[in-house]
């Protein structure tokens, strides 16, 4: 086998979300973060949605300090760790436009409120698919899912230990499948239906 001083080629797969930035006073959307940033821009290759977050919420008094490197240290974690959801996803959902967009989404609220958390680590599932689930569950053991009742579950639904011994009961687990099929099956419905009247 020759030697080359060439590196082999590095197997590229196709971005399933773009990552932008917008600074302060340009309309310019760029791909690196400055001093200047202002807001971290998402856009979902498959669907064209923007999901965009504004980095005056995660300084004191929801205001953006001066241009310095904290806002570009902020955008740049913001982009990074929002775009690292996508890992938690499963083969099938990473081609979902919308399970990404959920992924990212969830992520984003997370920092909204002042939180910096690892969640699905470990727990698996995603937010929306397990809170449905956890409905579910309830309904069927005949406890009550009023928002009152619920309410001490919501900060679980981002909590991996909780989500890990949730999907490790049967019955939970039984539920978060079914849903999971349940939307699977009517995207790919949806999707012959606009192949035929397209």
């Amino acid at each position: 086998m020759a030697m080359t001083d060439e590196a082999p080629e590095k197997a590229t797969r196709p971005a399933k979300v773009n990552r932008l930035f917008r600074h302060q006073g340009s309309d310019e959307l760029t791909s690196r973060a400055t001093n200047e940033t202002t807001h971290v821009i998402f856009r979902v290759v498959k669907s064209g949605q923007e999901i965009v977050f504004d980095l005056a919420q995660l300084f004191p008094g929801k205001k953006l300090p001066e241009p310095c490197v904290a806002r570009a240290a902020a955008a740049f974690g913001v982009n990074t760790a929002a775009g690292n959801m996508l890992t938690g996803l499963e083969d099938v959902e990473k081609e979902d436009p919308e399970a990404v967009a959920e992924a990212i989404e969830h992520r984003l609220a997370t920092f909204a409120d002042g939180r910096w958390s690892a969640e699905r680590e470990g727990g698996g599932g995603r937010p929306k698919l397990i809170w449905l689930a956890l409905l579910a569950f309830r309904q069927e053991k005949g406890q009550p899912v009023d928002e009152a009742s619920m309410a001490k579950f919501k900060a679980k639904v981002d909590d991996k230990e909780a989500v890990k011994s949730w999907m490790a009961n049967a019955g939970f687990q039984k539920h978060y499948l079914r849903i999971q099929a349940e939307r699977q099956a009517s995207k790919v419905s949806a999707a012959k239906d606009s192949d035929l009247l397209g």
